[in-house]
């Protein structure tokens, strides 16, 4: 959480370097699975996706002007993904994976019409905390395995509803691989994004 911390404060003092940038920030949820390349519903023999994750997100983000209807918007965020699977053998049993990242989304945002924007771009990951829990553990356990970085590329709409207030639709695709584990070791994260966004001026 330090980390996150000194990023932000960082974020915040970076933006002051540039005038004519506008200041936000923004919520929402995050509705997130894994995708593997060999099959996008099983991630092993063992190991099925059961459903999506319901979690959320929430942070900054800083617009900056390039030219009349671009701009360049950086983003810090804090946001819980992860997903549900079940263990198919011997014994089947059902569990939870959270996976809090800080993601630092780098997006170029197009200005169309008065009140639609487009974004897209890379987005960069850093996990935080990785735990998991299931029908035969209490509590929730610290998972092993996880990478600490993570790549994708994120794509999405805003919508103007007032003056200084946006509704947000995303998705976020990942590019690099998010275990060390062998029999799991091609699966990525998949998110869908809705929420919120409030442009300070």
């Amino acid at each position: 959480m330090n980390k996150a911390v000194v990023l932000l404060l960082l974020f915040i003092s970076s933006y002051q370097g540039f005038g004519q940038a506008k200041l936000g920030f923004k919520a929402g949820a995050n509705l997130s699975t894994v995708i593997a390349d060999k099959d996008v519903v099983a991630l092993s023999e063992y190991v099925d996706i059961e459903e999506p994750r319901i979690g959320h997100y929430m942070g900054v983000f800083s617009s900056i002007p390039l030219f009349k209807k671009l701009s360049l918007r950086p983003e810090l965020l804090l946001s819980l993904r992860g997903f549900k699977s079940e263990s198919t053998h011997p014994d089947r049993y059902r569990y939870t994976t959270n996976l809090y990242y800080l993601n630092l989304p780098i997006l170029l945002s197009f200005k169309p019409f008065p009140k639609f924007t487009l974004l897209a771009g890379p987005e960069f990951g850093l996990l935080l905390r990785a735990k998991y829990k299931g029908d035969f553990i209490e509590g929730w356990r610290t998972s092993t395995g996880y990478k600490k970085s993570d790549f994708g590329v994120t794509a999405g709409l805003n919508y103007d509803f007032l003056p200084k207030w946006a509704m947000e639709g995303r998705y976020s695709h990942g590019i690099t691989y998010l275990t060390e584990y062998q029999q799991v070791k091609d699966a990525r994260n998949r998110v869908w994004q809705v929420g919120v966004a409030y442009t300070l001026k």
